[in-house]
């Protein structure tokens, strides 16, 4: 047993010497979240060996003409360098943990020595890389050699420049870089929210510019004592590229929410009339987002429609008049990290509807236009990695110009205003779920 010992004590000596007086160089990864994990992985081997920059086997790869992915390239490069082993890595993920692939070069001939695997959840993995690289292939380094010069003498090679020391304030910089770098695909491939909310409408006529005197609309008097109506939500966001692998084409997605009022009659407080009641907002918006180390900007481009229908009753119909606004949208979201339990999400939208409903048919404002806002806050409170809860506070406005003609088969019927405002609030609680 003693002499087991003092033999493996030896190896690991004799790994560590001949490690140290190694060059290595290690190259770009492949897949999520690799560039991270690339720089982890510096920092794990940084001391241990002497680290060429990837910068400097480019430009020497460059100036001989050859690929240094290939064998014959990296020998080439390693003789120029002085670089006696090529470390490259691939991420794969699946479910929410990923597995970092190790391969190590032997510059002497340019083929692969060995691997050296990492495991671990998804977003720990850069860690558990600088913490288990070297013991994963810090022996298959130490087996590598510089390749041996051709046996007839070249030409003296004009003086080049010595390629910089690397040290961990690199690799520290280089990780910075990358948490600025918009493709690095750090964001969720899905993300679902499902809740309950309460909302309220005032639709009003400006006093000067309603010369048919034509009713307002607010749900108390119009709608229950309460003032407000429940409402039911669902909110899909889906970038199909994430659970393939990292860049740009990951931070791109779709966002669709739907919201349904429900339970909400309107009552008639001068006529004593009673209207059936219903209200619905949908939207579908193609996204691009940004995601950065505790801080996720987004631009959106997309389509809506947001309807509030009074229903004739059976003896009137209804003063208000339904509007179904379908509106082109563009706008942004932001999500902001608070530690490791609270996030903040905003939400702002411009809002241009290209229809109107009953509002903007012949007998009402066919003349209409608009201008609307979307806007929400939320807080969010995170009880796990992937599980969250919310509670939000939105706001939506339509400023409307009605711009009746004298010809308009309405204002024969005394609709005259020239402007009114739509406008919305609600309170949103629920629950989302991030993998």
């Amino acid at each position: 047993m003693t002499r087991l010992i003092l033999t493996s004590l030896a190896w690991l000596l004799l790994v560590s010497t001949v490690a140290a007086q190694a060059k290595v160089t290690v190259g770009d990864f492949t897949g999520r979240r690799a560039s991270k994990v690339r720089a982890q992985v510096v920092k794990a081997l940084d001391g241990e060996v002497e680290l060429v920059p990837n910068s400097d086997v480019e430009s020497a790869a460059e100036s001989l003409g050859v690929d240094a992915s290939t064998a014959e390239g990296r020998t080439a490069v390693a003789l120029e360098l002085g670089i006696s082993a090529f470390v490259a890595g691939s991420v794969k993920k699946k479910g929410k943990r990923s597995t970092l692939t190790l391969t190590v070069y032997d510059a002497s001939d340019g083929g692969e020595v060995g691997t050296g695997t990492v495991r671990g959840k998804t977003k720990a993995l850069p860690k558990l890389a600088k913490r288990k690289a070297w013991g994963e292939i810090g022996s298959l380094i130490a087996g590598t050699s510089v390749p041996e010069p051709e046996a007839e003498p070249e030409p003296e090679p004009e003086p080049e420049e010595e390629p910089r020391e690397y040290t961990a304030g690199d690799a520290d910089d280089e990780d910075q870089d990358e948490d600025e770098d918009p493709g690095e695909a750090e964001g969720p491939g899905l993300v679902v929210s499902v809740g309950l909310g309460l909302g309220t409408r005032d639709f009003d006529y400006p006093k000067d510019g309603n010369l048919g005197g034509l009713p307002n609309y607010t749900l108390t008097p119009w709608g229950d004592d309460a003032g407000v109506a429940p409402a039911a939500l669902l909110g899909l966001q889906l970038f199909p590229m994430a659970f393939v692998g990292g860049g740009l084409a990951s931070n791109i997605g779709v966002d669709v929410r739907a919201e349904l009022v429900f339970g909400v009659d309107s009552v008639d407080p001068v006529r004593d009339e009673t209207y059936a009641t219903n209200a619905l907002r949908w939207s579908a918006d193609l996204m691009m987002r940004f995601p950065m180390d505790g801080l996720e900007p987004a631009v959106r481009l997309g389509y809506g429609v947001s309807t509030y229908e009074i229903e004739s009753s059976p003896t009137q119909r209804s003063p208000v008049p339904a509007v179904a606004y379908g509106s082109v949208r563009f706008g942004g979201d932001l999500r902001l990290g608070l530690g490791d339990s609270l996030a903040l999400d905003t939400h702002l939208v411009l809002l241009l509807p290209l229809g109107f409903g009953e509002l903007g048919e012949d007998d009402w404002f066919p003349g209409a236009s608009a201008l609307g806002l979307e806007s929400e806050l939320r807080v969010a409170i995170l009880l796990s990695e992937s599980l969250e809860t919310f509670v939000g506070l939105g706001y939506d406005r339509y400023g409307l110009t009605l711009d009746p003609d004298p010809a308009d088969e309405g204002v024969g019927l005394g609709r005259v205003a020239g402007g009114a405002v739509d406008q919305y609030m609600h309170v949103r609680l629920g629950v989302g779920y991030r993998i």
